[in-house]
């Protein structure tokens, strides 16, 4: 992808999120339409120095279990807590893709909103 789309919508974020709720989607054309519209007004062209590309390289991941980002049990991070706690799994489980993930929605969908309410 053109470096100025991906790094217009990272923000010096290392990892972006969104969710969907479609059983069947092309995560391609989400995750352009997402970049577009996350970087809109904030694309500054880097030009092509010598040697240089323009394009780099993005990967995505998509958690296909259903209701991931879900509210306390009916999610992922809620049960994983309970067996990290008794010790069935290493807190290395944490720092998988998928589970970064979750964490992440989770925080900008929701916990973020609750602590400007609580802050405010």
């Amino acid at each position: 992808m053109q470096d100025d789309l991906v790094f217009g919508a990272f923000h010096d974020e290392p990892i972006l999120t969104t969710g969907s709720s479609k059983r069947h989607l092309n995560a391609e054309a989400m995750w352009r339409d997402e970049l577009l519209a996350r970087c809109r007004g904030k694309r500054k062209p880097t030009g092509n120095g010598a040697g240089w590309s323009t394009e780099v390289a993005v990967e995505a991941y998509v958690v296909t279990i259903r209701g991931a980002a879900g509210p306390g049990a009916d999610g992922l991070i809620r049960p994983l807590l309970k067996q990290w706690r008794a010790k069935r799994c290493s807190f290395a489980a944490f720092s998988l893709p998928a589970v970064q993930s979750v964490i992440r929605f989770k925080w900008a969908t929701y916990a973020r909103r609750q602590d400007w309410v609580v802050t405010a």
